[in-house]
């Protein structure tokens, strides 16, 4: 089963090609959702059972302290992560679906 990604604004787009070009069904939050509000970004990955991906440490507070239940949450928060790294990182995190 191929995971259904939700990719916060904040994520690079380069990363983002790799992994449709992986085979991965990711929906972007930007263009027409592009400045929606974090809750509404969980929201729209319970309605839609996505896996949230994203470089925002908010995402935490909204599952535990809140108690909201997406499916997922992959978050690279914490430390300097260089644009390179950045651009690549689904490579080397994501392993290709099945």
């Amino acid at each position: 089963m191929i995971p259904l990604l939700l990719y916060d604004e904040n994520m690079p787009h380069p990363s983002h090609r790799l992994l449709v070009e992986a085979g991965y069904d990711v929906k972007l939050i930007s263009g027409e959702l592009s400045g929606i509000t974090d809750r509404e970004v969980v929201d729209l990955a319970i309605q839609e059972r996505r896996i949230i991906v994203t470089f925002d440490s908010d995402f935490g507070t909204l599952v535990f302290r809140y108690g909201l239940q997406p499916p997922g949450v992959i978050s690279f928060v914490g430390g300097t992560i260089c644009q390179a790294n950045r651009d690549n990182f689904s490579k080397t995190y994501l392993p290709r679906p099945k």
